[in-house]
């Protein structure tokens, strides 16, 4: 028999010792490393996690945050699924579901009126889940892995606030429908950046989700050995991780554009600030179609920087959901 009760900080060992045996993804596969098992949770305000034990051993985890959202202009408040962790040993078996319900019976009192979550597109096993609970595909976004390699020799581009960013964001590519409210800087902040023509902001989850290669496609392993052999390895070429190095990368979110031209300005300024900052991988957080993406996704490396889907979940507890056409994403709940 499952059970479920409320989480401590006295159990963020046990939970960590779970993850570790519940890599994420399929196509490419990740551990990761935390200094506990709650410090993501702890960036929100608002939160909360459950544990579920099944003969006194811990087998599963998920985590909510309470944070305030628009949806189709009205203020709500919603509750944000994360971190839902089954031992392989016993899946299949409801588990996950029924963690994903204690949570938003928890979050339901304390005043939540919107549940949702983000699926990684080839996370088949979550999406059995999600559809077991009745929630809704409510769109999504995309993340373009950019492999910070060589020098591009980009102007500078000013500081700014992660505020000033967002605004500027929401003026150039909203209005959306789905709009979480972002709060304070999060944690894990690098630096936001404008140029006029273009702004973004950086976030790092290495002090609180690092990341660990575990498995990669079969093409991405044979790029691998190729560029590590001669004469490829003496040139400035991207380099595919081998299993069990951790990743060091920055999220590249609120980015927005006048133009390709400007986009891409931006981008190769962020690159050579990850190149001398030791960081491998940029991850650009992509709402909707703009029009400077074409112009982006041609200047990555094609074969070495692959569009990674994400999918929003949601339902609404009041009724029937109107489904969201474009989504706003927010750095902590990447």
């Amino acid at each position: 028999m499952l059970e479920i009760s409320d989480y401590s900080p006295a159990l963020s060992d046990e939970c960590v010792a779970l993850e570790r045996v519940c890599p994420q993804g399929e196509r490419f596969r990740l551990s990761f490393r935390r200094p506990t098992f709650h410090a993501r949770a702890a960036t929100y305000e608002r939160w909360g996690l459950v544990v579920g034990r099944e003969g006194g051993r811990l087998v599963a985890t998920c985590a909510y945050a309470l944070r305030p959202a628009i949806l189709h202009g009205e203020t709500r408040t919603t509750a944000f699924g994360f971190d839902l962790r089954v031992h392989p040993d016993l899946r299949q078996r409801g588990i996950a579901g029924r963690m994903t319900r204690a949570v938003i019976e928890r979050a339901t009192p304390q005043g939540a009126d919107l549940f949702y979550t983000q699926v990684v597109g080839d996370n088949r096993a979550m999406f059995g889940v999600c559809r077991s609970l009745r929630m809704t595909l409510a769109g999504g976004y995309r993340t373009l892995v950019w492999p910070v390699f060589r020098r591009r020799g980009a102007r500078a581009a000013p500081e700014t606030t992660p505020a000033q960013i967002h605004d500027a964001y929401v003026r150039a590519e909203g209005p959306f429908d789905f709009h979480p409210i972002p709060g304070p800087a999060p944690a894990g902040h690098v630096v936001s950046l404008t140029t006029g023509a273009a702004g973004c902001s950086l976030w790092s989850n290495e002090a609180l989700l690092a990341e660990v290669v575990e498995r990669v496609p079969p093409a991405y392993r044979a790029a691998r050995l190729a560029l590590a052999a001669p004469p490829l390895r003496w040139l400035p070429l991207p380099r595919v991780p081998a299993p069990g190095e951790a990743l060091r990368s920055w999220f590249v979110y609120d980015l927005h554009a006048a133009d390709g031209h400007a986009a891409r300005a931006l981008l190769e300024h962020v690159n050579d600030r990850a190149l001398a900052s030791g960081i491998g991988y940029c991850y650009v957080v992509v709402s909707g179609e703009p029009s400077w993406w074409p112009e982006l996704r041609a200047a990555a490396p094609p074969l070495l920087s692959p569009i990674i889907p994400y999918s929003l979940l949601m339902t609404d507890l009041r009724g029937p959901l109107r489904v969201p056409a474009r989504m706003c994403v927010d750095a902590r709940d990447l």
